[in-house]
């Protein structure tokens, strides 16, 4: 895998930070996810099409975030989207979000996702469509 990764850009809301500019944990992985989605659509695999037409769900099985600075609503900023790990059922991807003014690392969310065939309901390993378009975004390290 290579180094490319996906950068996904984002504007505070007024729902998603308090006025200490906490931002709302849930509020990091819907931002994350909204990336994912935009990832998946900018290679032609629009999320909705996935799926219904791919005969394997990519449910998320764990999911963290950290909290590192206060953003503040109308603040700028910049969602770096990479690979973590790609396993055997499973893989991992890794979530920056930068604050676009000082590229102040503000937050940073990891989701594994596990691939499960929609006919049985079992893990099953990772499809080659899958796995080509994990390694067409490649790896943050």
């Amino acid at each position: 895998m290579g180094t490319k990764v996906l950068i996904h850009p984002y504007t505070v809301r007024m729902n998603d930070t308090d006025a200490a500019g906490r931002i709302y944990f849930a509020d990091q992985f819907r931002i994350a996810h909204e990336t994912f989605e935009a990832y998946m659509a900018s290679i032609g695999h629009h999320f909705g099409r996935f799926l219904l037409e791919y005969p394997y769900m990519i449910p998320i099985v764990h999911a963290e975030a950290d909290y590192r600075q206060p953003v503040f609503v109308g603040d700028a900023l910049r969602i770096e989207l990479s690979v973590g790990h790609i396993g055997t059922s499973s893989f991992s991807l890794a979530y920056r979000i930068l604050r676009e003014s000082d590229d102040t690392e503000v937050g940073f969310v990891k989701v594994v996702h596990v691939c499960i065939d929609k006919g049985t309901e079992k893990i099953t390993p990772v499809p080659e469509t899958m796995r080509t378009i994990l390694n067409s975004l490649g790896n943050l390290s």
